[in-house]
């Protein structure tokens, strides 16, 4: 928590040697997105983790999404870590565009939508258990439980026994503390675990893995390792930012009852409360790409094999593109934010991750409207982390009143 404001001169010289890593930051970003946005600060170069280039404006940023020709995705993280080749997160086109055609498919509306009523029973089933017991955690006893057994279940469709096991390494390879060899260590046991999971055919014919092991590529099957990887894709990009942004959630709505009462009251208003807190918490700040040839970005020469840190956070607050970008606003339209990124490598999941945080929100609000944060136990993701959100959001259930109220939007 930030414990005084911060000054004008620490906003300057953050901007000058730019560390989305850093606690500075972490606990002052919204102050951070201001003050370059309020002195029209464009692209900067930052000496940390190797140097690289920040990207703060709304526009620039789309057009680097725009054009993965010039920026690479194969090299997506700052600092570098130890992620495994996933598709089709680290390819570029052609061949990321033949998996994503492939896959898109999977991950309509129309598909999540379907999702809608198994991400219910599961949130009820958990937040039931946690209001029977006093006391729950809205990430480590509802969410990550929750993403781990819906992923693997009922979006891959891989019957195993403990979900969370596959679950565990993803988290840790987000963890910037983390033993760089012991993350590793765990990805290729993940990715074993993988292997002999549909080798030994623990696949329900429901879930996507099983119909890609059917599916035509290009005139051939997948095969064992690009099933893999796509798997691998699938559990990193869709557990833990999902998670950590819904306590996020959860944490503005305890601390800010007016909101809470403001969806308590109108039920409809939550798909679209949610857009707006992405917009403001969204779990991932940035995102690194790779320059492949010598370009310009608003008149600053950048050079191939340097690096960009796309600031999707700080581009979500600015002003030339959202009217009153501080102000959190549950009816804003349009909202066009970027915490899915946008272009060819916008986040397939999205469509599941919303109904995800909906569903559970709803939920949440059904059981426990008068739910009360534990200040003290709550727990903000380390800054050192490559994602906003929060690890531990305790709280105690309070009163009922509204359970009898239906569970989905």
């Amino acid at each position: 928590m930030k414990s005084q404001k911060v000054s004008e001169v620490e906003l300057r010289e953050l901007s000058e040697n730019f560390d989305h890593l850093s606690e500075l930051f972490r606990d002052n970003r919204l102050d951070f997105y201001h003050y370059i946005h309020q002195h029209h600060i464009p692209v900067r170069h930052s000496r940390q983790y190797g140097g690289f280039w920040y990207v703060p404006r709304y526009e620039s940023a789309l057009a680097i999404q725009r054009n993965p020709e010039v920026y690479s995705n194969k090299r997506f993280t700052i600092p570098e870590r130890p992620v495994p080749p996933l598709i089709p997160a680290t390819m570029d086109p052609p061949e990321h565009s033949e998996f994503k055609k492939l896959l898109v498919s999977f991950f309509t509306p129309k598909s999540a939508s379907r999702l809608i009523p198994r991400l219910t029973e599961i949130a009820r089933q958990r937040i039931s258990s946690g209001i029977a017991q006093g006391k729950f955690d809205m990430v480590q006893d509802v969410m990550l439980p929750l993403m781990a057994e819906f992923t693997m279940t009922d979006v891959l469709g891989l019957d195993v026994g403990n979900a969370f096991d596959y679950a565990q390494p993803v988290h840790n390879m987000t963890r910037r503390d983390y033993p760089h060899d012991k993350a590793a260590e765990e990805l290729r046991w993940l990715g074993e675990k993988l292997d002999e999971d549909i080798c030994n055919g623990r696949l329900n014919e429901k879930g996507i893995l099983c119909q890609l092991a059917k599916a035509d590529f290009n005139g051939r099957h997948l095969t064992g390792d690009e099933l893999r990887l796509i798997a691998i894709n699938l559990l990193i990009g869709g557990m833990g930012t999902t998670s950590f942004f819904m306590g996020s959630v959860a944490v503005f709505l305890g601390r800010n009852p007016k909101y809470r009462d403001q969806l308590i009251r109108e039920r409809g208003m939550i798909p679209n409360a949610i857009e707006e807190l992405l917009r403001v918490f969204g779990p991932v700040q940035s995102f690194g790409r790779s320059v492949k040839v010598d370009t310009q970005v608003e008149g600053i020469q950048i050079k191939k094999g340097e690096k960009v840190l796309v600031g999707y956070g700080a581009a979500n607050f600015d002003p030339d593109v959202f009217v009153d970008p501080q102000v959190i606003d549950f009816l804003r339209k349009p909202n066009q934010h970027m915490s899915f990124g946008l272009g060819p490598h916008r986040c397939l999941g999205a469509h599941i991750a919303r109904e995800v945080v909906i569903s559970v929100t709803s939920v949440l609000l059904d059981l426990a409207p008068q739910f009360r944060l534990i200040e003290e136990e709550i727990v903000e993701q380390d800054p050192m982390a490559s994602m906003l959100g929060f690890n531990h959001v305790p709280v105690f259930p309070g009163k009922s009143h509204y359970s009898e109220l239906p569970s989905s939007v």
